[in-house]
Formats: structure tokens, C-alpha cells, sequence
């Protein structure tokens, strides 16, 4: 036969075969080996906690055991009602130790669902967690897991190991019949996967959970990094897809693996190219897997230009061939790695196979087109209780080379390349993908179909690539309110499977055998009849920056908007309609955030456009130049953040303390660095035998080192990095577990029997939300690392601010040094409403945990009185006197105040932490006010001040480019509003009653007291 005659090349479908390592049954059996050999490093992370390798393994014992107590036996198919959390990825290796397959199940869903899927398994108990809805839980017979409850054993429960052929876990995927089906999968292929990745990418990974649960992609990135010496990063899920956030957690844990779906996968790339200083935060990747849906071949192009030391792997695979068994490294080359424009799903992985046949099962050649089959250790066992849907997907195998006795019908289209990859083509039915979730259009048509005054439906995608929205086309009654029927098929499907838009047609069309013609129904859709507008009309609407590419820069708000809701969600919005109401997804809503930013500039996140969901809102947030912050918003965000505490739970609030306790030994210094914080370290290493360790924030050891010594000797102080009793620990308070290991956290909270609480981050101009980081969090990670140590919580010595105190009437202060205000009557700059909250955390934790906790509250601090080394913003007396000596001028005022010199506030908290003054409240003041006069009085024999009024001085002040003169130009009130006084800016001392419990105790103590403040040494 002739060549040109001949037949096309059979490719080759088989992935290696690599044997199994000796005596490794399952994937538990690698988790188990990992805690045995590196017990004490970081397995999970989620919400500033971790648990290392011995204490998850132990754990799961723990709650293996419950499992088995409560009937959960092999053939048991356990519910897993947890989203996110440390008890997520524990009851999975729990279930694995008891020898039960485990479902996860997403406690969001609608609670009719649930019910009907839960009676589907057989079973009535489910694993939930503490934060698992009511709802949910009250579907089921609720073992509750909780992390912090479970005491831990070194025994898992006997009999229960499972083997490689044993059931492992399912998935529930949408249906053809209407209902959700469950793939049942078993040890062998999640084994085979989890080893092939290693051999792949390597061991040691950190990887970032990107799947919600409920998708089998989640089960590599939960589980896979235990196998192998890894650590799992959980995000805090609120159904807001953030990407700014997601970049956040990788550049805070260091994140080297991660998966997206491509068409989210797009949107990161733009965001990346939005900001350098993402760029940078996601550095530490080394992998991007992605898969689910076609590529864009120009982001990852984009993507490799940004960040060429991260590779990009494409993923290919269903559900029921445990998660997948495809892989192709994308290069950054044209095509990506492909051929022309087409970016390959790859080659089988490590005992895997992909076969392309056609409808008679004849084995297809290169170039030739036909169904993917996939075969190996990567099968799973089919379908829950449906036998013959079993039977039509997983056929028998005909084909010799192949190993296995089955293979399982994909139902996608593909092709082999001269190049030896698999190319994807489509689907030989109507199931679609949106956003890497498989949908069978029969599901959500049949729940749709429930609703009232829905006479008839279809769902079809529209869109381009990764911009596809479902639709659904909808016969209905001319009064059906299409808004209220969305909002009612949500509480009949996922989220995931609700139609983005809901569009009215007059009647369905139809294919000539009388079914739903879809291909009819996309076009009708786009067409000019449409009752939505044509991509080619809303192009050429007003504001919409014509054909060229959307809304022009600096137009219109209102237009602009209107335009780009139109373009993102092929929708014109009405006065009323809500962005997420009318079809918006978080990757929607993401898209605008970055259109936004581009044309006016503003810093926006998805969040914002969740509580902004109108057109009018949205307008108003561009006028605004950003997200409200009114004092509404600001004291709900307060409030929040005050009660964010873990539950407490009964072993860990410490017993009560003797009133004879040893004198601190071991005490961490936040804030050593700081004016307060530098003389705080010198005071304590004079008054107290204990060592120090300083929190440094800085970019290795030898800089926080360098940087400690640099501030002790700008304020002529003897203490150093290098002595004895001087212990530097890199870190940074705004970062979760202060951006240390798992490992170095729990380290510190051991080595820790004192924290002195002085680190702030002290600016009187930014708002709540710019302090919150250092301020709020920073707190929250103290309180944290108090309570973590093995003995008695560590007590804190907290320094705080009379600046929480409301104003009384005539100008004075309350007088109880253990008041504490409202939150709506905190005055209203950042820095106040900051350390309110980080009191009012340290007041809850004394309440809910029995924390010892003492606060120490300041007025205006000012130079030691020996050396007077101005601290160069410390206070805002220090502000008006640092710009006072730059302008060389001086004013009269009237103004008194607290103004304590840092010596006399050093040396009174050192006695408290020295003596073990706990669970009291200290306004740190002098006993009678000082006039500010006094204080610049004290510059004119040495600088020859010139004199001036106030009002010349503020215009001094706001003529000036340098950064702290501005920011003072900022809070220096108007003349008019009271000339020479500066407004009332300082807070005097109304009487000595006002600091008493401070002054007993320097009295009882014998502390050292200066009275008068002393001239600035420049």
C-alpha cells in the first residue's frame, strides 16, 4: 500500500510503569511515615494556627476512634459537612485510620439537598466542625471534630487499615437524570497520583488550598503535602473569591504550589500586572498546576514574563480517575509548550493510559479524532448505586497493551499530535464546564423547572474562553420576576450550578425530532431579538469607549460603570439590581475591581464591590476615591475584630496563679525598636534578671540585629544585640504567627514566661483599616502566642493609650483608670480606635481564657530626662516641637498636657513586669499637667527661637514638603476654631486622681519619679 495510503500511527497511550515503594499499602500509610520522622515540623496552617505532624497525627487517632465508636465501619460512606479549617484535612486522615471512605459535602448547600444526599449514602452520622452551620449539622446524627478538643493517642484503632483495592473517598458530580451522582474511587489511584507528583515536583512543598472541598482538586492540595515533608496553607473561606487575598497568603507563607482554574487563572495574571509589589508577594511560587477548562495561551505567556522561575503544568483528568492523570509542562514559548496556538493536556502520568477510539471502540491513529478513554491504577469503581451507569462508563478493556481489565468513558473529544501529546476537542454531549465545574445541563434544568411560573428552560454557556457565563433561557409567565426566581434556584442547587443570568424567551426552539435545539438557542440569544442587548449594541453604547476596547479613562462615572456591568455580565443594569443579583461571580466582580483600577485609579477589593452592589453605589465609591469608611462601617469592622477570638476551650484556660510567683525569667519585647520600646529593653535588663528576646522586624538576622544597636545608640543607651541577656527574633508583628515557621512560633511561646506588649505601629493620619495589621492582628497573634506555651498562659503587660478615652465635656478625661468606652465613643483618628480594639481583645482574653493581663495607658511621652534625645514623632508634642526647631520659631499656646518623660514610663512598667503586677489598669501620667509653653521655653536658650503666632506656625508647617511636617499640617486644627490652643490636641491631667493607681504603685515600690521634662538634646 502506498504511504500516503497507509493508516495513521497508533500513538503510544501508556505512561510508564513505576512499581510501588516496598510495604506503602496507601496514601495514609506515607502521612504516618512523615509524622514519625519529622514529628514536630508544620503540617496545616489555617486562620494563624498550625499543628504539626505529631500533633495531626495524633489527633486523627483521637478521632478515628470516635468514628469507630459511633459505627462508622468500612462499608460505611462517611459525610464530611466541614468546608475549611484544621478539621477538614484531619477527618480525612482520621476516616483513613478507621478504614471509612469519607464524602465531603459542603454545608452551604441548600439544606433540602443535603438531606436527599445523605439519605442517598445509607448512613446517619456525619462529621461536622464548630463552625459548621446549624442547618447543615442538623441534617445528620453530628460527631463534632474539633482540633483543640480532641486530647490525642498514639494508637489508631485496631483492624480498621485499609488496603490499596479498599474504597477511599467520592465526589459528588452533577447528573444527567437530574440528580447529583457520587464517584466512588480507592487508595490505589490516590497513591499512584500522590507518588507521582513527587517524583514530578519534589518534596518539602508549602501548598495553598485553592479548591473549595467539594472538588476532588482539593484532596492533592490538602493531603499530598503530608506525603512528603509539606505543609498545607488553608484559607479562611467567606464565599468571596479575593485574589489579592490568595496573593497575600502565598507571599505570607511562602507558598511554592498552588492550583487555578484557568479562566481564574487569567484574571490573576492581569492582577499581577496591575501591581509590582503583587509580583513580588508571589515569588516564592515554583508550580502553578492548572486544569478543568481550555487555557489562554497569551496569559501564560504574560504569566511567564512576570514571574519566569514558576512553572505551569497542565492538568487533565475526571473525577472518576481520582483527580487526574494527564500532565503537560506549559512553556513559555508560542503555543505554550503546543503546537500553533493549542496548549496540549499532556501525557499520561505513572501507570496511567489515554486511548482515543471512536464509536465502535476502534483505536483512532495520530491526527485522528474520537472519544478519550482513560485506563491504569488511576480508575475509581464507579457510580453510587447506579449499576448500569456504571456499566456505560466503564467499559471493558479491549486492547492488549493497555493494562487493566477496564477503562472509563470520558465523553471529551481528543486527538494525539505528531508530538505524542493529547490534544482536548470537546464534548460528544450537552454536559459543560464553567469555571472547572462539570455541569450536566439536566440538573439544573429539572430543579428549574420546580419553580413557579417557569413553564420551560434550557441552560447553555455563553461567552468566550475563560469569560463563559451559563444562562438560562426561560419561557415564562410575562409578570415572573427573573431576579426572584435566581435568588429561588438558589436555594435548590449549589452555587456553583445557579445560572449566572436568567433571560425571558417567547417560546424554546426546536430541533425537527422535537427536542431543544440549544445550537438554535445560542443564537437566538445573540441575535437582534435578544432580550439583552448584542455584544455589538453594548460596544456602541455611550461610555462604553465605543468599538475599541471599552470604557475610556476619566469619562462618566456612571456611564463607564453601567458600561463595564454590561460588558462583564451582558447585562444592562437597572437602578435597583444588584452586581451579583443579575449574574456577577466573584471572578466577575474581580474583573471590575481591575477595570476600575485601571480607569480611575482606585484601590478597590471584591468585598468592597459586595457591599457596593449597585450602579449608584459603585458611583459613589469612585467619588469617595474608594470603599466608605463611615462610622457606622468603622465601629462594625471594630466591633468584629474585638470579638475575633478562638472559642475557649476548658483545658486550656490556665489554672489560677498563687499570689507568691517567680520573678520573669524568659520575656518577649514587642516594639523593641521604639522610642518607648528601646528604653522599655533598658530598664527591664537593669531591673530584672530575666533575658530578652526582641521581636525585630527586618530582612535577615544580621539586619535586625543591626537595626536594635542602631536605635540604642541613637538614644545613647548601653544595651545591644550583643549581650547575654539580649535574644533578637526576626519577625513582623502585622504577619500571622509574626511570619514565623509553625515550628519557631510554638518555640517562642515555649521559651516565653513574660510578653511585654509595646510594638505599634503609631501614625495620628491613617485610618482604622491601615493601623489594623500591626495594631489590631499584632495583638491577636500576642494573645495567641500567650496562650500556646505548655504551662500557664504567659501574662501580658499591654501599653496602650489614653488616647481610647472620650473627651469629657469641659475638655477633661474620665477619671476611672478601669473605664472603658463604647466603641462610638473612641475619638475618631485610626490610631485611637486601633488600640481600643487591641484593649479590648486583651479584655476579652483576660475574661474568656483567664489570661493574666495588665494595660498601661500613655499620654505624650517624651524625652528621657537625662539624655533628652527627641524620638522624632513618638508623641504629638514631640511633632509640634521637632517642627518648632526645624522652622526655627516657637508660639505661645495655652495648652496643657500630660507630657511623662519615657524614663519615668520605663522604669514604672519594668517594676510592674519585675513584680508581677497583673490584671490591673495604669494611667502612666504625671500627677499635675504641664504647660506646653514650658516645653518651648526650654528650646529658645539654646536655638534662639523665633517667635511667632500660631497661625503663622501652621502656615510654616503646611508649606513644607517633608513627609512629617505634612502629616502634622494634617491634624493641626483651623486658628479660628481656637487660637493659641491647638484646638484642645492634649489631654491634660483633670486631677491626681486621674493616675492613682499608678502613683500607689510607684510609691509601694520606691520607683524613681521625674517631675519636670527635660530640654530636647536635638
Amino acid at each position: 500500500m502506498p504511504a500516503s495510503m497507509s493508516s495513521p500511527a497508533l500513538p503510544d497511550p501508556n505512561g510508564r510503569r513505576v512499581p510501588y515503594p516496598r510495604g506503602t499499602a496507601t496514601t495514609l500509610h506515607l502521612i504516618e511515615e512523615q509524622a514519625r520522622a519529622t514529628p514536630d515540623a508544620d503540617a496545616l496552617y489555617y486562620d494563624g494556627a498550625t499543628l504539626s505532624y505529631r500533633e495531626l497525627d495524633r489527633r486523627a487517632n483521637s478521632l478515628a476512634a470516635v468514628l469507630v465508636d459511633h459505627g462508622a465501619r468500612r462499608e460505611t460512606l462517611l459525610p464530611l459537612l466541614v468546608s475549611d479549617g484544621m478539621e477538614l484535612p484531619l477527618a480525612m486522615v482520621a476516616a483513613m485510620k478507621a478504614g471509612v471512605p469519607f464524602i465531603p459535602f459542603d454545608p452551604g448547600w441548600p439544606r433540602e439537598r443535603i438531606g436527599a444526599l445523605l439519605r442517598g449514602l445509607g448512613t446517619d452520622i456525619a462529621v461536622v466542625s464548630p463552625r459548621t452551620p446549624a442547618p447543615a449539622a442538623g441534617c445528620a446524627r453530628a460527631l463534632v471534630a474539633d482540633h483543640r478538643k480532641l486530647d490525642g493517642t498514639d494508637a489508631a484503632p485496631a483492624g480498621g487499615r485499609p488496603g490499596r483495592t479498599d474504597l477511599a473517598y467520592g465526589f459528588f458530580t452533577s447528573g444527567t437524570t437530574g440528580l447529583p451522582k457520587c464517584t466512588l474511587n480507592v487508595h490505589r489511584g490516590l497513591l499512584n497520583r500522590f507518588l507521582y507528583m513527587t517524583r514530578r515536583f519534589g518534596a518539602g512543598h508549602v501548598a495553598l488550598q485553592n479548591s473549595r472541598s467539594v472538588f476532588d482538586s482539593s484532596l492533592w492540595q490538602l493531603l499530598w503535602p503530608l506525603t512528603m515533608g509539606g505543609s498545607v496553607v488553608m484559607p479562611r473561606r467567606d464565599g468571596l473569591l479575593d485574589l489579592e487575598r490568595t496573593v497575600d497568603q502565598i507571599g505570607r507563607h511562602g507558598v511554592t504550589i498552588t492550583d487555578f482554574v484557568p479562566s481564574i487563572f487569567t484574571v490573576l495574571v492581569d492582577l499581577l500586572a496591575s501591581d509590582p509589589a503583587l509580583v513580588r508577594a508571589a515569588g516564592s511560587l515554583r508550580h502553578v498546576l492548572l486544569g478543568g477548562e481550555a487555557i489562554n495561551v497569551e496569559a501564560v505567556r504574560r504569566f511567564h514574563g512576570l514571574l519566569p522561575g514558576t512553572a505551569i503544568t497542565n492538568t487533565y483528568g475526571p473525577t472518576e480517575a481520582s483527580i487526574g492523570s494527564v500532565f503537560h509542562t506549559v512553556t513559555a514559548g508560542a503555543g505554550g509548550g503546543g503546537t500553533g496556538d493549542e496548549i496540549p493536556v499532556g501525557r499520561p502520568i505513572d501507570n496511567t493510559s489515554a486511548v482515543v477510539v471512536d464509536s465502535s471502540m476502534r483505536r483512532l491513529g495520530t491526527g485522528e479524532t474520537g472519544e478519550i478513554l482513560i485506563g491504569g491504577d488511576c480508575l475509581g469503581l464507579g457510580y453510587l448505586g447506579a449499576p448500569e451507569r456504571t456499566g456505560a462508563a466503564f467499559v471493558p478493556n479491549p486492547f492488549p497493551d493497555i493494562p487493566g481489565d477496564r477503562l472509563y468513558r470520558t465523553g471529551d473529544l481528543g486527538h494525539y499530535r505528531a508530538d505524542g501529546c493529547l490534544y482536548f476537542v470537546g464534548r460528544r454531549d450537552d454536559q459543560l464546564k464553567v469555571r472547572g465545574v462539570r455541569i450536566e445541563p439536566a440538573e439544573v434544568e429539572r430543579a428549574l423547572l420546580t419553580l413557579p411560573g417557569v413553564q420551560d428552560v434550557r441552560v447553555v454557556l455563553r461567552g468566550e474562553a475563560d469569560g463563559q457565563t451559563l444562562v438560562a433561557a426561560v419561557v415564562a409567565r410575562e409578570d415572573l420576576d427573573l431576579a426572584d426566581t435566581r435568588a429561588r434556584a438558589g436555594k435548590l442547587l449549589p452555587a456553583e450550578l445557579v445560572p449566572d443570568r436568567f433571560v425571558r424567551i417567547e417560546s424554546m426552539p426546536l430541533s425537527p425530532n422535537g427536542k431543544a435545539d440549544r445550537r438554535a438557542l445560542a443564537r437566538l440569544l445573540d441575535g437582534p431579538d435578544a432580550a439583552e442587548r448584542s455584544a455589538a449594541e453594548r460596544a456602541a453604547a455611550p461610555g462604553s469607549g465605543g468599538a475599541g476596547g471599552g470604557p475610556a479613562p476619566g469619562g462618566d462615572p456612571e456611564r463607564t460603570v453601567r458600561s463595564l456591568w454590561a460588558e462583564l455580565l451582558g447585562v444592562t443594569p437597572g437602578p435597583r439590581d444588584g452586581f451579583f443579583e443579575i449574574g456577577g461571580t466573584s471572578l466577575s466582580a474581580q474583573r471590575l475591581v481591575l477595570r476600575l483600577r485601571d480607569l480611575f485609579g482606585l484601590r478597590l477589593s471584591v468585598r468592597d464591590i459586595a457591599e457596593a452592589p449597585t450602579v449608584a453605589a459603585q458611583v459613589r465609591l469612585i467619588a469617595r476615591g474608594g470603599p466608605e469608611a463611615g462610622e457606622a462601617a468603622v465601629h462594625r469592622e471594630m466591633l468584629a475584630d474585638a470579638a475575633a477570638l478562638e472559642p475557649a476551650c476548658p483545658a486550656a484556660v490556665p489554672p489560677p496563679r498563687s499570689a507568691a510567683v517567680a520573678p520573669p525569667r524568659h520575656i518577649l519585647l514587642t516594639g523593641g525598636t521604639g522610642f518607648i520600646g528601646i528604653h522599655l529593653l533598658d530598664e527591664l535588663l537593669r531591673s530584672t534578671t530575666a533575658t530578652v528576646a526582641c521581636l525585630v522586624n527586618a530582612g535577615d538576622d544580621a539586619a535586625a540585629r543591626a537595626r536594635l544597636d542602631a536605635r540604642a545608640r541613637h538614644y545613647g543607651l548601653p544595651v545591644g544585640s550583643g549581650g547575654d541577656r539580649v535574644r533578637v527574633v526576626r519577625g513582623d508583628l502585622g504577619a500571622e504567627g509574626f511570619g514565623l515557621s509553625g515550628s519557631g512560633f510554638r518555640e517562642l511561646a515555649e521559651w516565653t514566661d513574660t510578653i511585654v506588649h509595646a510594638g505599634a505601629e503609631v501614625n495620628l493620619v491613617y485610618p482604622y483599616r491601615r493601623l489594623r495589621a500591626v495594631n489590631v492582628l499584632g495583638t491577636r497573634e500576642v494573645v495567641r502566642l500567650a496562650r500556646t506555651g505548655p504551662g500557664p498562659a504567659s501574662p501580658v503587660h499591654h501599653l496602650s493609650t489614653l488616647g481610647i478615652l472620650p473627651r469629657a465635656p469641659h475638655g477633661g478625661s474620665v477619671l476611672d483608670e478601669n473605664a472603658f468606652p463604647a466603641a462610638e465613643e473612641v475619638p475618631g483618628d485610626g490610631y485611637s480606635r486601633s488600640k481600643w480594639v487591641a484593649e479590648a481583645l486583651l479584655r476579652e482574653a483576660r475574661g474568656r481564657y483567664g489570661l493574666p493581663v495588665s494595660l498601661y495607658r500613655m499620654g505624650e511621652v517624651m524625652p528621657h530626662s537625662r539624655t533628652g534625645v527627641l524620638s522624632h514623632g513618638g508623641s504629638l508634642a514631640e511633632f509640634v516641637l521637632t517642627a518648632c526647631a526645624e522652622l526655627g520659631v516657637r508660639f505661645e499656646t495655652g495648652a496643657l498636657g500630660d507630657f511623662t518623660p519615657v524614663d519615668n514610663v520605663s522604669r514604672f512598667i519594668s517594676a510592674a513586669v519585675r513584680e508581677r503586677r497583673l490584671g490591673e489598669t495604669f494611667h502612666v501620667v504625671q500627677r499635675e499637667p504641664t504647660r506646653l509653653d514650658d516645653l518651648m521655653g526650654r528650646f529658645g536658650p539654646a536655638r534662639d527661637l523665633r517667635h511667632v503666632t500660631y497661625r503663622e506656625f501652621r502656615e510654616l508647617v503646611a508649606a513644607q514638603s517633608s513627609p512629617s511636617l505634612q502629616r502634622l499640617a494634617m491634624v493641626l486644627p483651623d486658628p479660628d476654631d481656637g487660637p493659641g490652643d491647638l484646638g484642645g490636641l492634649f489631654r491634660d491631667v483633670p486631677s491626681p486622681a486621674f493616675g492613682r493607681n499608678c502613683h500607689e504603685l510607684v510609691r509601694s515600690l520606691g520607683v524613681e519619679w521625674h517631675e519636670t521634662v527635660p530640654a530636647a538634646d536635638g
